[in-house]
């Protein structure tokens, strides 16, 4: 039986490598996101102009229409956990409900421009 920090240290492990596993499944996809994602945090973007935070959800609904939907919907939480690694976003420490219908009103981080 392993202790409670080698059960979170596994945890972990086992989020990133789905993570990871999830970006390789969509590599071209991921790619294209990631510019489009490097582009907005450098220069903005008109969709964009009078936002200063947002969710992951948000991310989602303004890139959909420029780089289309993943394979698998979990690339999106990939998409986001990559940059805020990289330092593109940065989370807030305040959570909202999301507003799609199939999101069901869960709590989601909010996340602003890292400075």
């Amino acid at each position: 039986m392993s202790d409670l920090f080698t059960q979170a240290e596994e945890s972990r492990a086992a989020r990133d490598a789905g993570l990871f596993q999830v970006q390789s499944n969509n590599l071209d996809w991921f790619a294209l996101a990631m510019i489009e994602l490097e582009e907005i945090a450098k220069h903005g973007s008109r969709h964009w102009a009078n936002i200063e935070t947002f969710t992951g959800e948000t991310i989602r609904l303004m890139l959909a229409p420029m780089v289309g939907q993943p394979g698998s919907p979990n690339a999106w939480g990939s998409l986001i956990m990559h940059a805020v690694r990289k330092k593109l976003i940065e989370p807030t420490g305040q959570y909202v409900s999301m507003k799609l219908e199939r999101s069901h009103a869960r709590k989601t981080p909010v996340y602003r421009w890292a400075r």
